[in-house]
């Protein structure tokens, strides 16, 4: 929450690392070289408060102070609460202008808020994403950015989204997809929160069809679209075979 934990963690990293914050400076004057092989940007935990502005009464300059006295509160933030804007800005700024070389660009997520359950809706969370997704996009044009969402990037109905399924392989009753370890892990886990997930979607087996999970009570708890296979607690409804590639709507 402190405003250099709460996004200044933009490094630059290099694989061979000089002494010091092994950042490698440009030559002074002429043309940058050419980025290094595994020279890239590393963007997380932007947590983007589009509540935070400034007021006298410092109990509510943010949502993400939860109530709490805003110490020092200015145009880049405060201790106390999540990234305003400015604050993000003027982090990509630095990347923009650091005269620092990069391939690419990694973004580990977690761009909404810390704020109290009730003021968090699906619409807040798509629309804080959709404005880092956008300023990204406008301020690095021509930068590849390999995104991957955070535990806070998540409200309140959830896609699992992957290519190896649960439950067994089709050519076979009692093998599954996965290791059997980890696919009853994973069954586990998708009946405990049943009340969040909304649908899974898969590959791999190149089979089209539907399956059922249902919690521990025996009752429908998610749908999954994936391939043949029965694992505890599903059935499944077999549509049909299909060759690659495999396209749905």
């Amino acid at each position: 929450m402190a405003l250099v934990r709460a996004l200044v963690c933009c490094l630059l990293t290099a694989w061979h690392c000089r002494s010091g914050l092994g950042l490698p400076v440009a030559p002074a004057g002429g043309r940058n070289p050419p980025p290094a092989i595994g020279q890239f940007w590393h963007v997380t935990d932007l947590h983007l408060d589009p509540t935070y502005h400034i007021t006298d009464d410092h109990t509510k300059v943010c949502a993400s102070s939860k109530g709490a006295n805003a110490s020092n509160p200015g145009p880049f933030g405060d201790v106390l609460c999540d990234s305003p804007y400015q604050l993000i800005l003027s982090a990509f700024d630095f990347i923009k202008n650091s005269g620092q070389e990069a391939s690419f660009m990694i973004w580990t997520g977690d761009s909404p808020p810390h704020v109290p359950v009730p003021e968090l809706s699906t619409d807040t969370v798509i629309n804080v994403i959709t404005n880092m997704t956008t300023t990204i996009q406008s301020l690095f044009p021509n930068l590849q950015v390999f995104p991957a969402l955070g535990n806070h990037d998540y409200w309140p109905q959830v896609y699992i989204i992957a290519h190896v399924p649960v439950g067994y392989l089709p050519s076979s009753q009692n093998i599954t997809a996965m290791r059997e370890y980890y696919n009853e892990k994973l069954i586990d886990i998708f009946q405990k929160y049943s009340d969040v997930i909304a649908g899974q979607f898969y590959g791999h087996t190149h089979r089209d069809s539907i399956m059922v999970l249902s919690d521990k009570k025996g009752y429908v708890a998610v749908l999954l679209e994936s391939d043949r296979g029965e694992s505890k607690g599903r059935v499944h409804l077999e549509a049909g075979v299909y060759p690659d590639p495999d396209l749905r709507h």
